[in-house]
């Protein structure tokens, strides 16, 4: 018992958790006494045994089946034993009750399960985080979720629960094929995180340059670079920071999504446009290193609902027209009723296989358009932003999907807000 318990405590160091530890020395003298006030409690369907809290301290080891593993939490608990796997999620996150302990023995609990159930416990981990993660956008985004659904991820094992429970659940697949996704949270009181972005984009400009992909200029408006191989995109998408609570964007699975469309062949192609406006004598600039100054767009704040200061919510910083920013078309010639038909365009020019990559260089001083409009205030940013918006071509049959569960919200109907409300950068 005395190699036991020097193993044991040599696990979890008490000063870590605020105690001093106890040697087995200490603790010898109790042992017996210990022992023999231990009850053995069986509580399953079929024993007459039921534990009963009283008024004083008792010290059990409790055996049970489904009522002790799913809805009985244990005052004062330290070792759980788990040996049986379950098929369900919620059954197993109610198996997780491993709380009770109390300060100066917070280094003692201990948790036994089986490989299998703990690598089930592992992956709900994610799916709860992913969770967390879109219900903290309805805060961030001022939605319900009426007009976003909650998106469980789908185990290959597991059910999310039982069927009954899920008569409004129906499947989708989370992947990039045929969409935009664009950043609009940023952390515009962090110089250094805005500055980094900065160099990110500077990085990838001179990175084209010394490639000798050449420069074109749109109709005086977007800097076009033609043709990137995919390397200096994951570059890109190393070094640029994207606000980590954002379900919808992020840095790590565009580079997952493109790698994946990569095996496939796909993806291997990009264009890079540098989305500005018309200048003038007055515009503000910033240089990215593309041969002149490039002027500022302006994208206000929504301050609707928001919470905190540290944290700047642009809604949206892309148009439409922007899907094809990269292309010699007119937007007279898109359809603002389906997405579908502008990858139709890209098709029709030959780019239904190249990604865009919308780089959009934003005033640190932007203010509203419309001084009236009580839902959005001036950005007041320590640093000009750097926003990304990524297009993914329709991928067709090669999707490289997650799969998901989620509410059917069809039967509601909402309002769709205009994607950007600063509309004269985009005339």
């Amino acid at each position: 018992m005395r190699s036991l318990w020097s193993q044991e405590a040599s696990l979890v160091p008490p000063d870590k958790v605020g105690g001093k530890g106890t040697t087995f020395d200490e603790l010898f003298p109790f042992l017996v006494e210990t022992v023999g006030k231990t009850e053995v409690v069986v509580e399953n369907s079929r024993s007459d045994q039921r534990l009963i809290y009283g008024d004083s301290a008792k010290i059990q080891i409790v055996i049970g089946g489904n009522t002790l593993s799913r809805g009985l939490t244990l005052e004062g608990l330290v070792v759980s034993f788990f040996v049986r796997a379950t098929s369900a999620y919620d059954t197993l996150l109610q198996m997780g009750r491993w709380f009770g302990y109390r300060p100066g023995y917070a280094d003692l609990p201990r948790i036994w399960m089986t490989t299998e159930l703990e690598g089930y416990f592992n992956d709900l981990a994610t799916v709860e985080q992913e969770i967390r993660n879109d219900i903290k956008l309805y805060k961030e985004a001022s939605l319900t979720p009426t007009q976003f659904g909650v998106r469980i991820r789908v185990h290959p094992t597991l059910s999310i629960t039982s069927r009954l429970k899920m008569t409004a659940a129906i499947p989708c697949k989370v992947s990039y094929s045929a969409t935009l996704r664009q950043t609009t949270h940023f952390r515009h009181k962090d110089k250094q995180w805005l500055t980094d972005n900065i160099d990110a984009a500077k990085s990838l400009i001179q990175l084209m340059k010394d490639r000798g992909i050449k420069r074109e200029v749109v109709k005086d408006k977007k800097t076009v670079f033609q043709g990137a191989p995919v390397d200096m995109i994951l570059t890109f998408l190393k070094e640029y920071s994207i606000y980590e609570s954002d379900p919808t964007v992020s840095g790590k699975l565009f580079r997952d999504y493109i790698q994946a469309q990569n095996k496939e062949g796909k993806l291997r192609r990009w264009n890079v446009v540098i989305v500005s406006i018309k200048s003038d004598s007055e515009s503000e600039t910033i240089d990215l290193g593309v041969g002149f100054p490039s002027p500022l767009l302006t994208r206000s704040r929504f301050i609707a609902g928001q919470t905190t200061d540290t944290l700047a919510n642009l809604k949206a910083i892309a148009s439409r027209v922007d899907r094809v920013a990269d292309l010699d078309v007119g937007s007279e010639k898109l359809s603002k009723k389906e997405a579908a038909e502008l990858f139709a365009v890209r098709e029709k020019h030959n780019a239904d296989d190249v990604g865009l990559l919308l780089i959009y260089p934003i005033s640190k001083d932007s203010i509203p358009k419309d001084k009236n409009d009580i839902k959005r205030g001036p950005l007041e940013a320590v640093e000009h932003l750097i926003g990304v918006a990524m297009l993914f071509p329709d991928a067709k049959e090669n999707l490289t999907p997650q799969s998901y569960m989620t509410a059917n919200l069809s039967g509601l109907i909402w309002e769709e807000e205009d994607m950007v409300e600063e509309v004269d950068d985009l005339a």
